[in-house]
């Protein structure tokens, strides 16, 4: 229908005098009264994400952090020091240690209970970034956002300001992009 109502208005636009050439249906002009009210009035991403932030403290064992990330099917965590964001734990990260720490015979070289997570991201990627948004974004601006980024981005970090340091308020990777832009769907 968007495409009937673009060449509607090419027509109403471009067209020569003053003459009525059409007249829009009422189902055109319901059409249009939706998009500009679900543009002026954008549902708050806030409201769209999931709340429940999966992260864990860079004093935690990988054993700890695997299990953590088996139990909520998780290829990514956030990983705290505190309240201070320090970095992504990535099955990549994880498997790039595995490769580093593996003998011949097929044994680890380390008890994954004695590698701490601190230890584990200093192999973490420039691929794997993470930006953290404020929490009265929309869903309008977090679209406009996520179309500039350059790199690969695994996850956004939702906190009240935007802040790396605060408390994370919720967390969006890939995997809700599809259910976000259903979201802007009349």
């Amino acid at each position: 229908m968007l495409n009937s109502l673009g060449d509607l208005r090419n027509v109403l636009v471009h067209g020569e005098g003053n003459d009525i050439i059409a007249i829009p249906s009422e189902a055109a002009v319901s059409t249009l009264i939706a998009i500009v009210e679900k543009y002026a009035s954008p549902t708050p991403l806030y409201n769209m994400i999931n709340h429940k932030v999966v992260r864990t403290q860079s004093d935690r064992s990988l054993a700890d952090a695997l299990i953590l990330m088996r139990k909520h099917d998780y290829t990514k965590i956030p990983v705290y020091n505190g309240h201070t964001y320090i970095g992504l734990l990535s099955g990549n990260i994880v498997a790039r240690w595995m490769a580093n720490h593996i003998e011949e015979s097929g044994e680890i070289k380390e008890s994954l209970k004695d590698v701490t997570l601190e230890t584990l991201l200093t192999l973490y990627e420039k691929t794997d970034t993470v930006v953290f948004i404020p929490k009265d974004m929309d869903i309008y601006d977090f679209i406009r956002l996520s179309r500039k980024q350059k790199s690969k981005l695994s996850l956004y970090i939702m906190t009240q300001t935007g802040d790396r340091n605060e408390k994370p308020l919720g967390i969006i990777t890939a995997y809700d992009y599809p259910r976000l832009l259903h979201e802007l769907e009349l």
